[in-house]
């Protein structure tokens, strides 16, 4: 069964910040192995795209869903979008 995505067509993205957690490596068993890990995360907002402000930190305050990815999966997520949005605005140009 395929997952509907069409209701953030309506949304934007408010990046709200990085942030560092540190974890227990439960896959360390040699004297080598770092014990304790660090995530890299990510935290952003999806907004109503009528209600959402650049000028505000927060965005919006109603109608978002806060979320909370690694780093690494946030970037390639955000550098694939804007090469398919500068892939698209040179097929507009043409």
């Amino acid at each position: 069964e395929e997952i509907d995505y069409t209701w953030v067509a309506n949304m934007s993205l408010k990046f709200q910040g990085c942030y560092h957690t540190q974890q227990w490596n439960e896959e360390a068993d040699g004297e080598e192995d770092v014990r304790i890990s660090t995530q890299r995360l990510v935290r952003f907002r999806l907004c109503p795209t009528d209600t959402c402000s650049m000028e505000s930190a927060a965005g919006c305050s109603e109608g978002y869903g806060d979320y909370i990815i690694g780093m690494e999966e946030y970037l390639e997520a955000y550098f694939e979008a804007v090469q398919q949005d500068q892939e698209d605005s040179c097929e507009y140009e043409k």
